[in-house]
């Protein structure tokens, strides 16, 4: 029987997710964060991961600035 860890913030899809993939003879073991997945995993490996997190504000990088125009290849108009 193939492991699951699925990985939900909202407990809600967490029950979802899990009771699909029971009624599928998966194994499934649960997680309302990355911590605790990474606890869970690490003491017993899994054969398949889902995961759906937010980002949280402080520890998700934020939008990327585009890049800064480069000096050094102008063009003849600029």
């Amino acid at each position: 029987m193939k492991r699951v860890l699925v990985v939900d913030d909202e407990p809600r899809m967490l029950g979802v997710l899990s009771t699909a993939l029971r009624a599928r003879d998966y194994s499934v073991s649960t997680a309302p964060d990355a911590g605790t997945a990474l606890c869970l995993a690490a003491g017993r490996p899994v054969d398949e991961l889902a995961a759906r997190l937010r980002a949280v504000p402080g520890q998700a990088p934020g939008p990327r600035k585009p890049p800064a125009p480069s000096t050094s290849a102008r063009t003849p108009w600029t």
